[in-house]
């Protein structure tokens, strides 16, 4: 079964955290967390709302979803929901370590340093 997703981020959704990369001065990313469940229920789902600043507008997206029986609650979701996000991520386009957790929400500072150094520190990278 496939989740059956929003088409914009839900009122409903929950505010994880916001997460910073610096690759230059002129070059930044902040990444704003929210979690939500699908339209049948069945599916924890991650979103990522930024703010485009070519078009100057914001954008949102969801980067992953599981179901709702691998989470007991909305704070065990959204850890493996950031984990599985983030490893994908850093798969796929090489993904740096956060540079700076500037809000917190769901999720609190430790929370998402547990995150993401297993997630960096597995292969052995201090990054």
């Amino acid at each position: 079964m496939q989740a059956k997703h929003y088409e914009t981020l839900p009122e409903s959704s929950i505010y994880a955290f916001t997460a910073e990369w610096w690759y230059s001065p002129a070059s930044t990313r902040i990444d704003n967390y929210f979690i939500s469940k699908d339209k049948s229920g069945k599916y924890w789902v991650l979103w990522n709302s930024w703010f485009d600043d070519n078009w100057f507008k914001d954008e949102e997206d969801i980067l992953t979803e599981i179901p709702v029986g691998e989470a007991p609650d909305i704070k065990s979701a959204a850890k493996l929901l950031i984990a599985k996000a983030w490893r994908e991520e850093k798969g796929a386009s090489s993904l740096d370590h956060p540079e700076f957790i500037s809000q917190t929400g769901l999720l609190d500072v430790e929370d998402i340093e547990i995150i993401a150094n297993g997630i960096w520190n597995e292969d052995g990278e201090n990054n």
